[in-house]
């Protein structure tokens, strides 16, 4: 039997010689014909390409080189070397026997690493046994002479670092169960076995080889070749320019006699200089041919693959940079100019990147109709972050879209690419944690979790702001919080919150109940209750597994109780597969650790870990799909030629890999040539790519900075095929940098910029119509916004009964009456706080807190009792910072409280009905404060004059009900610019017309919006009060316009008056404050009308609404003075 052996670098020449192989049926027709491939992408691409060649494919194997050693040593030999092979085998096992071998002197690193945190963390033990097991692992690959002298004592160097002496008692520990025989062991056990006749071998093997390959994995299959015929067909670039394959060996071999590096070596032998690229990314491959040297026995037989022709005038760039590889030898200048075969994009983030892709890919299909999406590969080094934007950019074009290019993301990991096992470990990782609101609320919005716990979308979304109500920060209870070193309160926990809500639910409407130390929160009723008894549940299940997994337990009994909590919190009717794939991939840890001696107790944390990394390993992403434009791995269909390659991601840093080997790697101390080396391995599947791609090669890397548009270097790579494409261009260093500039690629920093539809720069384009809407809307002058409204509503001839709350709408938010009437309702989406505790209170905060400590004490409070329901009312700090902060503001309120009752505040007078009857309308409500003395009031807010507008209605009403001059009205607050704010006595007729004023202008509100906004208007108050606004000043007026609007667009407390939701509907396609009074229907004013319509409309409400309380103001100053009209 015999080897023999194909080497190109075009695998269309070997895919030939490959299809004539297997034209020849094989004799044993019930066996599968074993094809041995490069990696997994390989399979999806043969099966495709040879049912279409032979018309039915089927009855095949496909193996890597790796799993079919294994798969062959293992049925061979009687003894597989036992269960601790692998390096998920290994890894227990060394971790079972590591504390004990840590009393050894030698192991002192070991020890001192081990007990730089916790000597019983067992988590950093694991992590050091991975770390080692690999090691190993790979010394048993490529280094069995270092296992020969561990195992002979006597042959051990002097050098006693050369082999750390620790690694090999270690080694012997482990072997002392399970004899741990390198491969290069096994095989000669197996070439032995062999000998006998009683090895059952595929009647032949068609191997397929790239890239790197481990000196023992060459000698197993000089093993096996001397029994059945093998195929190998090596896809590599050669060195054609050496003469024919026996002619290159020859040199081969001379160089490594030499011991010269490739481009020496030429010199001296008088050959061409290497091609650069060659030279640099193609170092595996010419390791791999020097470790074939040695195999030239007879049944080794070497031959020249007959290649296509190539045109004398190849016709793009790409063709012309894979010719001069091919050769071998260093690109002469050339003449012709670049084009579109070779394409570099520098972009300013992973999502353009794609964006910019997704383009140049419609780019070439419209380009070449005959193109399908089959025959485009896009290979990323980093698809974990990749994957999910490929998702977002090409998942948005539905299929039968114009725009739509169907595509597949293959070998993610199960929890990219199932939403259960994601939503599985969210579980995991909330148990561990903090128990923060945002956390649970996240889960609850997870679909599997959702339904599991009973609930719907609206359920949840009700659930998020009553738990920002109660206060919930993060914690179960005191206990939690005292296990994490913190007071042990029960403030802001989930505990707390739930006992407030479950309290007001229990307790009569109206709600604010002190019972014990529980103040009711009144928020959820009727059948509402069914929510919140779903979510006491869910967060009872949490608290529940959350003591469970406190304790250390074997990894059998975390099995089951992992199993469970998926069980309990998951709907598995959403996904079985996904639920499944966690119970296997938890038994098979658990069998692993068990069968090499791991019993010890886990915390829950690492068994956890375990398993994440274990799914993570599994296989259960999705797999490799025909029929569309397959996104992988650079490994997973290397040196398969597609008519385009896209290589997604190349940034400087991320690829090529840089090689960090560990401290103790005795590979990494002493290198040789077969050696695994990361970079290496990158720096040639960039070299299989560039030979893979038969029309277009796409690059794209972030080149530039998002904020500040600085340019960011490429991947090593990228520059060294610029220097190459410079490098080919003939003429002076200033041709070559415009060659660069030709190839290189700078796009904007959003798709939708100008500069893709202006035909500037022939790399820019788009093909997204939205996009060119975008565009096209930022070069075109500015555009009206359609206002929400053209013309005033009609009147409401059914409007009779006006309720007082409308009538104060008028006052602070008149737009909303108009979208009321128009059924408009805009409830904000309700949001959670931070999920840390209060350590401070912003401003509003501070006035919550003042201003219930004043209607408290009003209504008689005892001191005592009022500052127990603050505290448990979760918005103070715990502890002494808590005691502080309600200090200071018991220290401002109480003043207010004193005041109140010197000015006659009762609380419990009764509400003032109102039935007050104006022409066809009757106004009617409460008014609340209304004792004998007159309208009494008291706030924590600070005294100012805007304060007025707000309380001169009910100044109206109260005149207009009792129809007699009632008394003063009078309100009370912190120090500020005064302390007490009213208004004198007004008689009840001219009450009654100042309420036919504001009646007007609410028939008017329901019809159009106004704009009167509350900051605003508290900055004119302040003006009119002044004088320094005027009414009828231009001057004046205009300079006043412009601070009012700087005040509507600003906030320094709060949303801005600009910012909420009913502002921005209500005044769409308007400037409020470039409103006339044209715009307002109804308006009656003596004068010309034409003069009334040109008049602001802002600056007349102001005028209309505030300017006739002025007269009846009276407010009194800090200092000695008592008070004063205005």
């Amino acid at each position: 039997m015999a080897i023999d052996v194909y080497q190109s670098s075009r695998f269309e020449s070997l895919w030939m010689l490959f299809c004539q192989h297997l034209e020849a049926p094989l004799r044993r027709v019930l066996e599968e014909q074993l094809v041995i491939v490069p990696a997994g992408g390989w399979e999806s691409y043969f099966s495709r390409a040879l049912a279409k060649r032979q018309g039915c494919w089927a009855h095949y194997r496909f193996r890597t080189l790796g799993q079919w050693v294994n798969w062959q040593l293992t049925q061979t030999l009687a003894d597989p070397s036992g269960g601790v092979r692998d390096a998920e085998a290994l890894t227990w096992a060394i971790a079972s026997r590591l504390p004990a071998l840590c009393e050894d002197p030698d192991f002192a690193p070991i020890k001192d690493y081990l007990a730089a945190e916790d000597q019983a963390d067992v988590r950093r033990r694991i992590e050091l046994a991975r770390r080692i097991a690999g090691l190993f692992d790979q010394y048993l690959v490529y280094r069995p002479d270092l296992i020969d002298s561990w195992r002979d004592a006597d042959s051990l160097p002097d050098d006693p670092m050369q082999h750390a002496p620790w690694q090999r008692k270690l080694f012997h520990s482990l072997e002392a169960q399970t004899p741990l025989l390198p491969i290069e062991e096994r095989i000669t056990r197996f070439a032995e076995t062999l000998q006998t006749g009683t090895v059952t071998l595929p009647e032949r093997v068609e191997v397929w080889m790239c890239g790197s390959v481990p000196p023992v994995y060459l000698r197993f299959l000089d093993v096996v070749g001397a029994f059945i015929p093998i195929q190998l067909y090596i896809v590599s670039p050669t060195f054609a320019g050496w003469g024919d394959r026996t002619q290159q060996r020859k040199l081969l071999g001379r160089m490594q006699d030499q011991d010269a590096p490739l481009r020496k070596f030429c010199e001296a032998q008088q050959l061409d200089t290497p091609h650069p690229l060659l030279e640099s990314w193609g170092k595996l491959s010419l390791e791999r041919q020097l470790l074939m040297l040695p195999y030239d026995s007879d049944h080794w037989r070497y031959h020249d693959v007959p290649e296509s022709a190539e045109p004398d005038e190849r016709g793009t760039l790409l063709e012309e940079l894979q010719h001069d590889l091919r050769v071998g030898r260093d690109p002469d200048p050339r003449s012709k100019g670049a084009d579109t075969s070779v394409q570099v994009h520098s972009c300013h983030s992973a999502i353009r990147e794609v964006e910019v892709l997704q383009d140049q890919l419609r780019d070439a299909f419209e380009a070449d109709l005959g193109l399908q999406p089959e025959q485009v590969v896009v290979l990323c080094p980093d698809l974990d972050t990749y994957g999910p934007l490929i998702d977002a950019v090409f998942g948005r074009i539905d299929p039968g879209q114009d725009g739509h290019i169907p595509y597949t993301v293959a070998g993610r990991s199960p929890r990219q690419t199932r939403g259960i096992i994601d939503a599985y470990f969210q579980i995991l990782d909330v148990l561990q944690g903090r128990f923060a609101a945002s956390e649970v609320v996240d889960l609850l919005n997870l679909a599997p979790v959702q339904a599991a716990a009973g609930m719907d979308d609206d359920q949840v979304q009700t659930i998020t702001g009553w738990i920002a109500d109660s206060g919930v920060r993060w914690g179960v209870d005191a206990d939690h919080r005292a296990a994490e070193e913190l007071p042990a309160s029960d403030l802001n926990t989930w505990q707390f919150g739930l006992e407030r809500l479950l309290m007001g639910y229990a307790m009569p409407p109206g709600g604010g109940q002190l019972v014990g130390e529980v103040l009711a929160l009144d928020r959820a009723s009727g059948l509402a209750g069914q929510s919140l008894g779903c979510l006491a549940a869910f967060i009872d299940q949490l608290q529940s597994w959350r003591e469970q997994i406190r304790q250390v337990r074997p990894m059998s009994q975390w099995q089951e109780a992992l199993g469970r909590i998926a069980d309990q919190f998951l709907d598995q009717r959403q996904d079985e597969i996904g639920v499944q794939r966690i119970h296997d991939a938890m038994g098979l840890l658990r069998q692993v650790a068990e069968q090499n001696g791991f019993d010890e107790a886990l915390p829950f944390s690492v068994a956890a870990n375990e398993l994440a990394r274990m799914v993570d390993q599994s296989t259960g992403g999705r797999a490799f799909q025909l029929g569309g434009i397959t996104f992988c791995e650079m490994a997973a269909m290397r040196s398969l030629p597609f008519q385009v390659v896209a290589l997604l991601g190349w940034n400087d840093g991320v690829f090529p890999r840089v090689d960090r080997p560990i401290g103790f790697d005795l590979i990494a101390r002493h290198p040789r040539p077969g050696d695994r080396s990361l970079r290496l391995e990158d720096k040639h599947l960039a070299l299989e790519a560039l030979l893979a791609a038969r029309c277009r090669l796409l690059i794209s890397y972030q080149g530039q900075n998002v904020r500040d548009h600085r340019l960011r270097p490429p991947s090593i790579v990228v520059e060294e095929l610029l220097d190459v494409i410079e490098q080919t261009c003939s003429g002076d260093q200033t041709v070559r940098s415009t060659r660069r500039s030709e190839i290189v690629t700078r796009h904007p920093l959003q798709p939708f910029s100008p500069r893709y539809f202006d035909q500037s720069h022939a790399g820019l384009f788009s093909y997204d119509h939205g996009y060119l809407q975008a565009a096209q809307g930022l070069l075109a002058p500015p555009k009206d916004i359609p206002p929400f409204f053209d013309t005033p509503l009609a009147a409401d001839a059914d409007v009779v009964e006006i309720r007082v709350r409308d009538l104060r709408r008028l006052m602070d938010a008149p737009w909303e009456l108009f979208l009321a009437r128009l059924g408009v309702r805009l409830a904000e989406a309700a949001e959670l706080g931070s999920d840390r505790e209060p350590l401070f209170l912003n401003h509003l905060e501070q006035w919550q807190v003042g201003e219930q400590w004043i209607q408290r004490r009003l209504n008689e409070m005892e001191h005592e009792q009022l500052i127990g329901r603050l505290r448990r009312g979760g918005q103070l700090p715990a502890g002494r910072l808590g005691e502080k902060i309600l200090q200071r503001i018991v220290g401002e309120a109480e003043p207010v409280v004193d005041a109140a009752g010197r000015i006659g505040v009762d609380s419990a007078a009764p509400s003032l009905p109102v039935h007050v009857k104006i022409d066809d309308f009757v106004i009617v409500g409460r008014i609340e404060g209304v004792s004998s003395a007159g309208l009494r009031r008291a706030t924590y807010s600070k005294m100012k004059i805007s304060r007025t507008v707000r309380l001169w209605l009910d100044h109206l009403l109260v005149a207009a009900t009792l129809q007699q001059a009632a008394g003063d009205t009078r309100i009370v607050g912190r120090l500020g610019k005064c302390t007490t704010i009213g208004f004198r006595p007004i008689a009840p007729n001219d009450a009654i017309e100042h309420l036919k004023h504001l009646l007007q202008w609410y028939l008017a509100a329901v019809r159009v919006p106004l704009p009167l906004f509350p900051a605003p208007v508290d900055r004119a108050i302040e003006q009119l009060h002044q004088g320094k606004f005027a009414g009828n000043d231009d001057r004046l007026d205009d300079r006043f316009l412009r601070e009012a609007e700087d005040t509507f667009q600003r906030s320094y407390l709060g949303i801005p008056d600009a910012e909420k939701a009913s502002v921005r509907v209500a005044f769409a396609g308007r400037e409020p404050f470039r409103m006339t009074c044209r715009e307002v229907p109804g308006l009656d004013e003596p004068g010309e009308r034409e003069e009334l319509d040109e008049r602001n409309l802002f600056l007349y409400l102001v005028n209309s609404i505030c300017r006739p309380m002025l007269p009846y103001i009276v407010h009194q100053e800090q200092g000695p003075s008592r008070g004063r009209d205005v």
